[in-house]
């Protein structure tokens, strides 16, 4: 190659570099096009258009660029560091896996492979081989935000809230607008019942990144609790507390007791619309094998926990009708925390695990008593199966097998769980909710 041809190489990938980090992604594109123009096996003009081809979202041609730059150069760590993630982002673990260790193997203090392959075996569960990579990694570059953010979700899933909560910290000290860190903080704070503390990170998380949805969730979380609080107060003001004294003793008086429901489950039933199974369809769900949930087994939930602010006129009416059943329920006004669904499809076996439905939250606020949990079965499926869905309790132990339209009632800390191997669709619309009095 002449010297003026490599001179210009040269200077058009460094311009190209300068570009690239300068956040100037087309300019940086084309100068690297250039540059691949002159010489079609510039291995580092491959992978920084790979990483722009990322960027954009353009996977396959990305993978096309690092393929052909590891070719080029087999022992370009970058290369093959970068081909792992886009294997990662594809959901080929195991792919990411062997380019990540590659890049090490070539490069062993290659601060990213090794912190990306820490991420790799947390998520296969391995959680001391991920300790031990991510670790090297800070070791390496003691100011990697990102690993100290994966050591926070590493101690987070291992349940040592604290550790993770000292990562969390030093991953925004690094870097403040570290959206991941501050939402999966303020999740921390909430755990630990420091609340205000909480709504602090999420709120900014979001403000930083308004499009990150568990931040979003995160966030309606806290505003929830606080309107919770807002009903409960504006029950209790003065000029309220002649009523709820004369609610209490009815309820004695015809009860003979101050508990709110007459029996646990409290059981009603509600005709079921086909605009209300067809409208459930329409929606946009989540399958069951997407989250780490209660649920296991072949079907889908709710994409979210606030299927009642949906713009269907037939929620609405659902809402309503199920909203008299809940107050004649716990004979109190009611404010309705949780709406949801899940479709439970044909499978050796399906359903939900033993759980309740309080959180960290109602305990902290001395609310446990006041949180009720409402099933209403839209569907029963195939009830000749060997495991039809039995709605089972604990404390004290109970089974029963919804019929269509059965809508029941319980204290939010009573656990449950339901299993299902029928071949026809079984629909079981879910609220949670609070008594104000």
């Amino acid at each position: 190659m002449s010297k003026n041809k490599t001179l210009i190489i040269n200077e058009n990938f460094s311009l190209a570099v300068k570009n690239h980090q300068e956040g100037k992604i087309d300019i940086a594109q084309e100068l690297y096009n250039q540059v691949l123009k002159i010489d079609p096996n510039h291995s580092q003009a491959l992978n920084n258009l790979g990483v722009i081809f990322k960027v954009l979202g353009e996977h396959q041609k990305a993978k096309d660029c690092y393929e052909k730059a590891i070719e080029i150069n087999p022992n370009y760590s970058d290369a093959h560091n970068n081909l792992g993630m886009i294997f990662k982002e594809l959901g080929e673990n195991q792919k990411a896996k062997s380019y990540y260790e590659k890049a090490i193997e070539i490069d062993p203090n290659h601060s990213q492979a090794l912190n990306n392959l820490g991420v790799i075996f947390k998520e296969l569960g391995e959680f001391e081989k991920a300790l031990n990579y991510v670790e090297k990694a800070i070791k390496i570059n003691p100011n990697y935000t990102n690993s100290y953010y994966n050591l926070g979700t590493i101690f987070q899933d291992l349940g040592e809230k604290q550790k993770a909560k000292s990562y969390y910290e030093k991953a925004i000290e690094i870097d403040p607008n570290h959206s991941q860190a501050l939402n999966n903080l303020g999740v921390i704070f909430k755990e630990l019942g420091e609340f205000e503390k909480g709504l602090d990170y999420v709120e900014k998380a979001v403000e930083i990144d308004p499009d990150y949805a568990n931040a979003q969730d995160n966030l309606r979380f806290f505003v929830d609790k606080q309107r919770v609080l807002s009903e409960i107060e504006k029950a209790q003001k003065p000029e309220n507390k002649n009523k709820i004294n004369f609610i209490k003793k009815i309820r004695k008086k015809i009860f003979g007791t101050d508990l709110r429901l007459k029996t646990n489950p409290f059981i009603s039933y509600r005709t079921v619309e086909e605009e209300l199974i067809s409208c459930l369809y329409k929606m946009n769900n989540k399958s069951f094998k997407e989250t780490n949930d209660i649920f296991f087994g072949n079907g889908e939930h709710s994409e979210n926990f606030k299927i009642f602010q949906k713009n269907f006129s037939i929620l609405k009416k659902v809402e309503n009708e199920l909203t008299v059943i809940m107050k004649q329920a716990v004979k109190s006004d009611i404010f309705i925390c949780d709406s949801f669904y899940n479709i439970l499809r044909d499978s050796n076996e399906g359903g939900s695990k033993w759980h309740n439905h309080l959180d960290d939250w109602d305990a902290s606020h001395g609310l446990q008593h006041q949180k009720y949990s409402l099933t209403y079965h839209v569907a029963i499926g195939n009830q000749k199966s060997s495991k039809p869905g039995f709605l089972c309790f604990k404390d004290p132990d109970k089974e029963i097998l919804p019929s269509e339209g059965m809508v029941m009632i319980f204290p939010a800390d009573r656990s449950h769980s339901a299993i299902y191997n029928g071949k026809i669709d079984r629909i079981m619309l879910g609220v949670n909710f609070y008594s104000l009095t």
